[in-house]
């Protein structure tokens, strides 16, 4: 079996959630066009990433949540209508708390929400100031076959990629929205995410989709050069640095059984050496 999947690297506009959406959908549309089944898109695309630098009282963030809600809703029907699957990400206002989330849609049913694990709180990023962290990871398991659902700094962890995948991810699905202060930065930045990602499908023996916000929000600029990595580290797609963009990838399925086979590394992983260790270091006892 195979996957074809879609990177739809749009430039969110700061809270324009009606633009927002169109770019979206037609974004959906073309992929679809192209013949994916699945698209992902940037982290926050919804609402523009930067929305943690935006003071909302009780009663702007009461109308944000409602207008996130409809968005969200025609999103859904989008997708149904398409017969696609999509990862989508957006703040998660619940109980006082705001999580930075990534819903993967299976034909307009949401199938599961995974809210980000490890916030960033370095460089130019102050994530922890507005948002909490997730307390859980997500392996989902759509029509064809499993998903880890990671959002930016999440792949940083290797930790994660290890956990999803011995979960049975064959696909990390990461939402992302890294950035830089100018332009001419962002080839520098790029090269280091990519080196990170193309180890962790290595490792991993999984696919690795990212995709990653483009264009200017505030004083930063998107990086975009949205990639998709194979199982055998090998890069398969990367897209326009700094504009948006969109590509498809066809994601072998039965392929990577065979390189599973071939390299058994998640079969050789030492669980109960990695449980241990951890529960010494939960006792302060490393």
């Amino acid at each position: 079996m195979s996957l074809t999947a879609a990177l739809v690297q749009i430039s969110p506009t700061l809270l324009d959630l009606g633009d927002n959406l169109l770019r979206h959908v037609q974004g959906l549309e073309e992929a679809r066009r192209r013949g994916a089944r699945l698209a992902v898109f940037p982290e926050m695309s919804l609402t523009g990433y930067r929305i943690g630098d935006v003071s909302l009282d009780a009663s702007a963030r009461s109308a944000l949540d409602r207008d996130l809600r409809a968005s969200l809703g025609s999103l859904r029907k989008a997708l149904e209508a398409l017969d696609m699957d999509g990862v989508v990400s957006y703040p998660l206002f619940e109980g006082g708390r705001t999580f930075i989330a990534a819903e993967y849609v299976e034909r307009g049913r949401t199938l599961g929400v995974h809210r980000k694990v490890n916030l960033c709180n370095y460089g130019h990023y102050r994530e922890d100031r507005t948002f909490t962290p997730g307390e859980d990871l997500t392996v989902l398991r759509p029509r064809w076959g499993a998903a880890g659902l990671l959002v930016c700094e999440d792949l940083w962890h290797p930790v994660n990629g290890i956990l999803c995948t011995q979960m049975g991810a064959q696909a990390l699905l990461v939402p992302s929205a890294p950035s830089a202060p100018s332009r001419e930065e962002i080839g520098a930045n790029l090269a280091r995410w990519r080196l990170l990602a193309g180890a962790q499908a290595l490792a991993q023996t999984c696919y690795v989709l990212c995709c990653c916000g483009s264009g200017p929000e505030g004083a930063f600029h998107g990086d975009g050069g949205s990639f998709a990595f194979g199982p055998r580290g090998d890069l398969l797609l990367s897209l326009r640095e700094g504009d948006p963009d969109l590509g498809v990838v066809d994601l072998d399925l039965e392929g990577l059984a065979r390189v599973r086979e071939e390299t058994p590394l998640l079969r050789n992983e030492r669980n109960d050496l990695i449980l241990r260790t951890y529960g010494r270091l939960e006792s302060g006892n490393p």
